[in-house]
């Protein structure tokens, strides 16, 4: 059982750890997720408790790679997204190219969306020495984009994973809140 049933989108390049995320004891997935490359998204899981609410999250991992998503702002992938509440930008802090298209994926998400609590999340945390990505980087990004907030992960060790899921959950019920 569960209180809410919350909408989220995860998003980013290639090779940032969204299939590896999404096929991660820490998701539910279902359905096939060869899928993903044929139809451009994985479906999974995640039941989160805040104080007394619990929310289910149905979260869509959107790929990078399928030819017939837009590099624009509208299309399939807006579409898709439209029922979303809270989303997630995923990036690979030991490759800076990987934030290259973190912008986009806001504008996407918030032509699509509105405006829905966003967090700025770099994956492989496990691998920090070889970090590309400074911390910098991403404030400025979160501060000109007004990103609701940033974190790192690390799938591989499960490091801030389950913070993440909560923390995006709590944004979300927060702007119910002031709604």
């Amino acid at each position: 059982m569960y209180d809410l049933l919350l909408e989220i989108a995860i998003l980013g390049s290639e090779h940032v750890g969204k299939k590896t995320l999404a096929k991660s004891k820490f998701l539910d997935s279902f359905g096939d997720q060869d899928y993903m490359s044929t139809i451009g998204m994985i479906f999974s899981r995640k039941t989160v408790k805040i104080d007394q609410t619990i929310a289910k999250l149905f979260i869509r991992i959107f790929n990078d790679k399928q030819h017939w998503w837009p590099k624009t702002r509208r299309g399939p992938l807006g579409m898709n997204m439209s029922g979303s509440v809270g989303a997630i930008i995923l990036y690979d802090i030991t490759n800076s190219k990987s934030l290259e298209r973190g912008p986009q994926w806001i504008q996407i998400v918030k032509d699509n969306a509105g405006d829905i609590p966003i967090l700025l999340v770099g994956n492989k945390l496990d691998l920090k020495e070889q970090r590309e990505v400074s911390k910098e980087q991403i404030e400025k990004i979160k501060n000109e984009y007004n990103i609701a907030s940033a974190l790192e992960i690390s799938v591989k060790t499960g490091e801030n994973v389950e913070k993440l899921f909560s923390d995006l959950a709590n944004l979300i019920l927060n702007q119910f809140k002031r709604s």
